[in-house]
């Protein structure tokens, strides 16, 4: 659990140390970015109980879309009070550790990974399943 935290430690600090230079509230870019990738790896699990029992029966097609809206909302909403409401800002900043390009790199890889699993399952639910 401790390298997950981590991982997502280094992400907001490359994302904030780029956003400092641009804008005057560089924390709200990582958050956001963090809380999408968290609500679009919750979906995956979303998407597999959703198909794999027959809930599609009984909530109908315009409950995935919904859901990750109100997954979005609860992640961001979840990483705001823990960046912004339980200083854990000042907490990764200050720990002094240097962040290279590498990370950037992961971070677009498990951006686009997190974007497009949960479309892939949808995708592989309705023509295969």
């Amino acid at each position: 659990m401790n390298r997950i935290a981590e991982f997502y430690d280094d992400i907001f600090q490359y994302h904030y140390e780029k956003q400092k230079k641009m804008d005057s509230d560089p924390e709200v870019f990582p958050i956001i970015l963090i809380s999408f990738c968290q609500g679009a790896n919750f979906m995956i699990l979303l998407v597999a109980i959703y198909f794999m029992t027959d809930l599609n029966i009984v909530v109908g097609k315009k409950f995935l879309p919904y859901s990750i809206l109100v997954l979005i909302f609860l992640f961001t909403a979840l990483n705001f009070y823990q960046y912004m409401l339980k200083n854990r800002t000042k907490a990764v900043l200050n720990r002094n550790k240097k962040i290279n390009k590498r990370i950037g790199v992961y971070s677009g890889i498990y951006l686009l990974v997190s974007l497009w699993f949960p479309l892939f399952l949808i995708y592989y639910f309705n023509e295969f399943y």
